[in-house]
């Protein structure tokens, strides 16, 4: 809840670090997780529309399958993509 308040007071993800201490790894765990519950949360600073729609066609078994056919996504928007569809979360 607070990365979610600090972020839309407006402060980028480096900032949200900053003043709560915490790695990137976690801001990201922390992303993923407002993204899925969040539904007017925006991921597009993260991840474009056409990623998320790629990632959404497929039938995947694994992220390391999708990781292989997107090589240009890491595995934080990959995660972002997965929950966007799921979700209703935006990328906009």
């Amino acid at each position: 809840q607070e990365t979610l308040y600090l972020l839309r007071q407006g402060l980028d993800t480096e900032r949200v670090m900053a003043i709560r201490r915490l790695k990137w790894s976690t801001i990201q765990d922390h992303l993923v997780e407002i993204a899925a519950t969040v539904p007017d949360f925006s991921v597009g600073a993260w991840i474009d529309e056409a990623s998320v729609d790629g990632v959404a066609q497929g039938t995947w078994q694994s992220l390391k399958e999708i990781k292989e056919a997107f090589g240009e996504l890491d595995y934080f928007q990959i995660r972002l993509a997965l929950i966007v569809k799921r979700s209703g979360a935006k990328c906009n």
